[in-house]
């Protein structure tokens, strides 16, 4: 078991790299792990599953583009969304690489309706106490 102290991240797992039948993905792999979680409600914990995707693009020692793509499970609406991590790592010279992470959330389901349905509540919940 590993445990990375910093950012409280334990249970961590990591599968071993496969090769993949896609076009532009290389190779796959995942990682397990539990993280903290610091919100009023719900859970104290999330396990986590990262796949990560080493595109074909990629050159050893010259440019690796690997994609982590995140998901929490069992927090609130975690079905709904999962956050995609790129890492670009390009060598500079011969001691020095670049690294440039960029960071998306892709949504698998709408979730308008929770967002419709809470604005109505708290709207009839204003207009309640207003009357009293």
């Amino acid at each position: 078991m590993l445990t990375f102290v910093r950012y409280l991240i334990s249970d961590v797992s990591l599968m071993p790299w496969r090769d993949e039948v896609d076009d532009n993905v290389g190779r796959i792999r995942e990682v397990h792990y539990t993280i903290p979680l610091n919100a009023p409600f719900g859970p104290k914990f999330s396990n986590t599953i990262e796949k990560h995707l080493c595109y074909k693009q990629s050159q050893d020692g010259v440019l690796y583009v690997i994609d982590a793509e995140c998901t929490p499970l069992g927090i609130p609406y975690a079905d709904a969304f999962y956050v995609v991590n790129r890492y670009c790592l390009t060598r500079v010279s011969r001691d020095k690489v670049r690294l440039r992470v960029t960071c998306e959330v892709k949504y698998r389901k709408s979730v308008w309706g929770v967002v419709k349905s809470k604005w109505i509540f708290q709207s009839l919940s204003n207009a309640r106490n207003k009357g009293n």
